[in-house]
């Protein structure tokens, strides 16, 4: 699993995110961004492996570590609703 690769906590689960009603709206902002920076994060390395320019080869794994960044950062302040 690519987020377990990644050291994201293996009890973190997309649908677990949200408890009552209310965070309904939250919950799926935070599913859609996690969803977009991953496959972002794929993309970019994808277009690392495929470039021949040793340039673009470093932006595109500099974007991808970005990507990889924001994801761990959303995964660490949901975590507390996950354990709740």
């Amino acid at each position: 699993n690519h987020r377990e690769r990644l050291g994201y906590p293996a009890s973190l689960r997309l649908s677990n995110l949200a408890r009552y009603p209310q965070e309904q709206e939250q919950r799926a902002m935070t599913v859609r961004d996690m969803e977009y920076f991953a496959r972002r994060e794929r993309e970019e390395r994808e277009h690392a492996e495929r470039s021949d320019d040793m340039t673009a080869r470093r932006v595109h794994l500099e974007m991808a570590d970005r990507y990889s960044a924001r994801l761990r950062d959303i995964a660490v302040a949901v975590a507390p609703c996950v354990q709740a």
